[in-house]
C-alpha cells in the first residue's frame, strides 16, 4: 500500500500542478486504471501538465524519464466533499470547526497546507463546499496558477445559511 501511494505522488505532483512544465515519461510497474483493470510496464507520458498518453512500450525520446518500475499506480482520486479552508492547528481537545474569523489572506495560507496534503494523498480533484469570502476561488486560482501545491478544484464559495 505504502508504494501506491508514493507513486500516486508523484504522479499527482507531476501531472497536477503547472510547476512542472516539460514533456515526462513515467515508467510505471503496474497501473489500475478508474475500471479496476490492471496494466504491466506502463508508460504515461505527460507534456506540460497533462497526461497525454497511457501505454505500453519504450518511452518517447527525449524528455525526462521518471523510472517507477517497482511500483504500481492508481488514476487520481476524486473527493466530493471537501473544505479545504477550514484549518486545525491540532491542539489537543479543540476541533476545527470552532475556528476564529481570520482575515481571507490569513485563511488562504492556512489553507494552503491543507491543499498540499490532499494532493500528496493521491487525490487530484476536489470539490469544495461552503467557503467564506471567496477564499475558495482565491485557493483554486492559485492553484491553476501554479502558484499553490493542491489538487484540482471545483468551488461553490459560501453556503446559503440562516
Amino acid at each position: 500500500m505504502r508504494s501506491i501511494t508514493r507513486a500516486a505522488l508523484v504522479i499527482a505532483l507531476v501531472a497536477a500542478s503547472p510547476a512542472f512544465a516539460a514533456t515526462k515519461a513515467i515508467k510505471a510497474g503496474r497501473l489500475v486504471d478508474g475500471s479496476g483493470k490492471v496494466m504491466t510496464n506502463v508508460v504515461i507520458v505527460v507534456d506540460n501538465d497533462r497526461i497525454t498518453s497511457v501505454g505500453t512500450g519504450a518511452p518517447p525520446p527525449g524528455g525526462e524519464l521518471i523510472d517507477l518500475a517497482r511500483y504500481t499506480i492508481v488514476a487520481g482520486l476524486i473527493d466530493v466533499h471537501t473544505h479545504m479552508t477550514y484549518y486545525w492547528d491540532r491542539t489537543p481537545g479543540t476541533r476545527p470547526l470552532g475556528q476564529p474569523r481570520r482575515p481571507a489572506g490569513v485563511t488562504t495560507m492556512l489553507a494552503a497546507e491543507n491543499a498540499r496534503r490532499t494532493l500528496e494523498t493521491g487525490v487530484t480533484t476536489i470539490r469544495d463546499l461552503g467557503a467564506s469570502n471567496e477564499v475558495d476561488y482565491a485557493m483554486r486560482d492559485l492553484i491553476n496558477m501554479g502558484k499553490m501545491i493542491g489538487p484540482r478544484m471545483f468551488v461553490a464559495g459560501q453556503g446559503l445559511s440562516a
